[in-house]
């Protein structure tokens, strides 16, 4: 996770910090201790150890013949540009979470002339698939279970939503759209066996599940702390925005 190493993820940039150590932190210079052959081996191989995949902000579906792969080991995906995605915890409604254990994403997508698939991967070392409500909690803003003391007992199951925007309208905000510039929204859970389809315009409300929405399929599986999920859309969502 090259982007969370403070001055940079180049080989170069990782070979300063070692040199000259951070000022205001426990990271000390290890100039005087490590030899500088030594310390730009540890760099390169730093480095080496970062993912190579794409690290824009678009991205990009390749074409598929045939229906679209709905399973994580489908061979196809290999062939599917993927697109690396950090995460932030979720600080702008309570209850806010500073330091999320998932911190990153990786994403493919393809398409054929009717249905558009995701394969989507993060690691996880629990599988979490039993939600178990503690005394029925509260829930906050844009439906977020509300972390109070009473509901220490309250067990969240794996979870992930994906969130589209109109191609044609000013950009809603990342988190859940807002008032006027509604999102529509890709609910998987690790506990239930459909997708649910929703449509959300901010936080005030919670969003609401969109019935005989285009229909979304899931395949799910969790191996060696890795959750990989593919989402599959039959037909076109477009209809929902009017």
């Amino acid at each position: 996770k090259g982007w969370r190493l403070e001055g940079g993820r180049e080989a170069a940039d990782i070979f300063m910090r070692l040199t000259s150590g951070m000022d205001g932190t426990p990271m000390p210079s290890y100039a005087d201790t490590v030899p500088e052959s030594d310390r730009w081996a540890l760099a390169h191989y730093v480095r080496s150890l970062q993912s190579d995949v794409d690290a824009g902000v678009v991205l990009r579906a390749r074409a598929v013949a045939g229906d679209v792969p709905k399973r994580p080991d489908d061979p196809r995906w290999r062939d599917a540009p993927a697109l690396e995605i950090p995460l932030a915890g979720q600080v702008i409604v309570s209850p806010r979470w500073q330091n999320p254990a998932v911190d990153d994403i990786t994403v493919r997508a393809v398409f054929n002339n009717r249905d558009i698939a995701l394969l989507l991967e993060w690691d996880d070392v629990t599988r979490d698939t039993e939600h178990v409500d503690a005394a029925a909690p509260k829930l906050g803003r844009a439906g977020y279970v509300l972390a109070e003391e009473r509901h220490r007992g309250t067990r969240l199951r794996d979870a992930l939503r994906v969130q589209f925007a109109r191609p044609d309208a000013a950009r809603p905000h990342f988190l859940l759209g807002s008032p006027g510039r509604p999102v529509l929204l890709w609910q998987w859970r690790a506990d239930a066996a459909d997708v649910r389809v929703e449509r959300a315009e901010g936080t005030e409300a919670p969003p609401t599940e969109m019935r005989g929405a285009a229909r979304v399929e899931s395949g799910a599986e969790w191996k060696d702390g890795r959750w990989r999920l593919v989402l599959v859309s039959l037909g076109v969502v477009v209809a929902w925005f009017v």
